[in-house]
């Protein structure tokens, strides 16, 4: 079975039903009390009463909070939930499948894996209504009122699956022979006399007055001009209005999700409005030249994990992403990169994600930021993004020290 977190907060779970018979809610009532047995705290109708209820603002306050919405199956509730029946039948269900329609036609990405349609012992799958996808997406069958009838369910509402991937092994060494070996640009750094003025993600937020009280750890990467390289203002508002789209497309943020775009006098910039989510990110550009973009890193269950290949994908994707946004890239660039905040990164691979356990060796660290000090040339940087992506992510993660070693 699955073993719950005691130390988690239980997850939540509506349960929207039909009254069918009297046998349909007595064995809704015991489904849901076995829920309840099992670490999750459910809202049922039939515990809620004993007390006037506005019903359809409780129904819709639990639908739009809980995490997973359940709709069990049965023949009033395909036809309620299809909009068929008379309308003064069943009115409580009825207002309970608009809301749960409403918001699976609103964004469907962010519902769909929240409503569970289930199917109880005696019930059939032709039952659950046709908006739910009974035969093109997941439903659940609980052959019986047991521990182990609802262990299928049980793993999706605690996200616990049953075969776990297996961590990703390191990549097969394929020789070749020499004279079909292709040759392997390189980059050429030169070095700086002096670092290069570089504004970071606080100091851009800062322009636009726009930085949040809190955020999650974040890669930012910047590339900085070497010499006069500034923007116009008009190249800026004509920047303000494509940014946003440009981003998106570049796999930087999800505008769906909501974004914020500022013209400032001294850059544009567009940011995910929720920094928290898994898809936030933004780029910036300045009137100095600077392009700069950051993405958060993959957070665990404790704190966020540095992972060598996602953060060298991501350097790339972005560097990808600055060199070939307008207007033209000056002759030499100075590429950097930073993490803010790293009180809580710590190296890793995907499984620590769902790790228990965690040592955070930049606990006494507010952030990490690369020397400004080395330049390449723009053809450089195009024609070898990848290679300059694997320079940056080795020198930010020489900073970290893994747990051992």
């Amino acid at each position: 079975m699955v073993a719950p977190d005691p130390d988690a907060p239980p997850p939540t779970v509506f349960v929207a039903y039909t009254h069918d018979s009297p046998q349909h809610k007595a064995d809704v009532r015991a489904f849901a009390g076995l829920l309840s047995a099992n670490y999750v705290l459910v809202e049922l109708d039939q515990w809620a009463e004993g007390q006037r209820q506005d019903w359809y603002a409780w129904a819709h306050r639990h639908i739009t909070t809980s995490d997973y919405t359940i709709i069990v199956a049965s023949p009033q509730c395909k036809i309620v939930g299809d909009g068929g029946g008379p309308a003064t039948e069943n009115r409580g269900a009825r207002a309970e499948m608009s809301v749960i329609r409403d918001l699976l036609q609103d964004d469907r990405g962010k519902w769909l894996p929240k409503l569970l349609p289930v199917v109880l012992p005696g019930r059939d799958v032709a039952e659950i209504p046709h908006f739910l996808q009974p035969r093109a997406a997941d439903h659940y069958r609980i052959d019986e009122l047991t521990d182990q009838g609802v262990e299928g369910l049980l793993r999706v509402i605690f996200k616990r699956p049953k075969a776990v991937r297996p961590p990703l092994g390191r990549p097969p060494v394929l020789p070749q022979e020499a004279a079909d070996r292709p040759p392997v640009a390189e980059p050429s750094w030169r070095g700086l006399s002096d670092e290069v003025d570089v504004l970071w993600r606080t100091d851009i937020e800062a322009l636009s007055r726009t930085w949040p009280a809190q955020w999650p750890a974040t890669l930012e990467v910047h590339l900085a001009p070497v010499g006069d390289a500034r923007i116009s203002m008009t190249r800026l508002r004509d920047l303000e209005r494509g940014l946003p789209l440009y981003a998106a497309e570049r796999g930087i943020l999800d505008v769906r999700a909501g974004v914020d775009t500022s013209l400032a006098e001294d850059a544009v910039r567009v940011s995910s409005r929720d920094p928290f989510r898994t898809d936030g990110g933004g780029m910036a550009v300045l009137r100095t030249g600077q392009r700069s973009a950051w993405m958060i890193l993959p957070q665990g269950r404790i704190g966020s994990v540095l992972i060598p290949d996602d953060v060298v994908r991501k350097i790339q994707l972005m560097l990808s992403a600055l060199a070939e946004l307008g207007p033209a890239l000056p002759e030499l660039v100075v590429p950097t990169a930073g993490i803010d905040p790293v009180s809580l990164v710590r190296r890793g691979e995907a499984h620590d994600l769902t790790s228990n356990q965690a040592s955070m060796p930049m606990s006494n660290v507010a952030l990490v930021r690369l020397r400004a000090d080395e330049c390449v040339s723009s053809a450089d940087l195009v024609a070898t993004t990848g290679q300059i992506a694997v320079e940056l992510a080795e020198r930010l993660l020489a900073k970290f020290r893994v747990p051992g070693r």
